[in-house]
């Protein structure tokens, strides 16, 4: 049975091992109230994370976005009376969960996100680095 267990963990730990090696860029768990615009009509989410590429986001299962179609964000951030808006591209669903890829957001909002993550990561220095990544096209999303 001890042996079974080993390699248990041993699988989730290689599991989890490879997904932070797909995840470039610090993200960070913040509640906000999201609209998404997409097809003439507005659905009403909730942001669950977000980071300087994209935005996981739970929304209804009625939402008829399939992968690779584009949506317009805005999320408005509890606590602050701020809103971030995006343009975004659907890269994953996973039931209620839809993953969003930035596609291109104006310089008011990516400001407030550039605080946004400064703020809860504690690192100013480490948001630099993943913005002039970011900006070199050297680390893929």
């Amino acid at each position: 049975m001890d042996k079974l267990i080993q390699d248990y963990f041993l699988k989730e730990f290689i599991l989890i091992a490879k997904d932070q090696e797909r995840r470039h860029y610090s993200r960070i768990e913040f509640d906000g109230h999201c609209t998404i615009d997409f097809n003439r009509a507005t659905y009403q989410a909730e942001l669950v994370d977000i980071c300087l590429t994209g935005a996981l986001i739970q929304a209804s299962a009625a939402i008829g976005i399939s992968q690779g179609q584009n949506a317009s964000i805005s999320i408005e951030l509890l606590g602050v009376d701020t809103k971030i808006d995006l343009l975004a591209v659907l890269v994953k669903r996973e039931h209620d969960l839809l993953h969003f890829q930035l596609e291109n957001i104006d310089l008011e909002s990516t400001g407030h996100l550039r605080r946004l993550l400064e703020l809860n990561l504690g690192d100013a220095k480490l948001i630099e680095r993943e913005l002039h990544q970011l900006a070199q096209g050297s680390v893929q999303v």
